[in-house]
């Protein structure tokens, strides 16, 4: 008989979470998890306030232990709403920004990597430079195209956690995949129905 390997910190994120919480996570991440791309503004949302909660609800636990008050569940549900409200908040008005820099940090990236591929002393030193302006534009071009991959895994992690498995890689794996196929099809058959009309 196999035992199953789970990772403690990881898995005592779920331990003892109010049932409500869990189930708001679970809805949020199956919609995620199939129509993330469709639905991207309120997915933002959506995956915000899921990251919100669990982070609240990992910090009540750990803050728990010399305060015993926050371990009630009325204290963990009131918790979790009011900082995935406040994250979802946050995320929402950062969104553009975010992108602008995540796409600049890749360009950098890229560009020290073609940098460490050429002989030393050939790479200009305002080649990072030009990655990072490449990057931070091109990524907000691209990223519409990425998210039937991105948003089936950010909603495959939510459900997951909220199913008592965040550690099992292979639920998150397999739940992306699916997520990601049925995205993937469902998209294609919604233009080509948009296009016949």
């Amino acid at each position: 008989m196999e035992s199953e390997v789970t990772i403690p910190i990881v898995q005592n994120l779920v331990v003892d979470v109010p049932w409500l919480v869990r189930l708001v996570v679970g809805v949020l991440g199956l919609v995620v998890l199939a129509w993330g791309a469709r639905i991207y503004k309120p997915a933002l949302v959506m995956v915000s306030f899921g990251a919100g909660a669990v982070g609240a609800v990992a910090a009540l636990d750990a803050l728990s232990t010399p305060m015993p008050a926050l371990d009630r569940p009325e204290v963990v549900i009131v918790g979790a709403l009011v900082a995935g409200a406040a994250v979802a908040a946050v995320a929402v008005a950062a969104h553009k920004l975010a992108l602008l820099g995540v796409g600049a940090l890749a360009g950098v990236v890229f560009a020290g990597a073609v940098g460490a591929l050429l002989p030393p002393e050939t790479f200009p030193w305002w080649g990072v430079l030009i990655g990072a302006l490449v990057g931070a534009v091109a990524l907000p071009f691209a990223f519409p195209a990425l998210l039937k991959i991105a948003t089936p895994a950010v909603g495959a992690v939510l459900v997951a956690w909220a199913l008592g498995r965040p550690d099992q890689l292979w639920v998150i794996g397999g739940l992306w995949i699916l997520g990601a196929l049925f995205q993937l099809g469902f998209v294609r058959e919604r233009e080509e129905e948009e296009e016949e009309q």
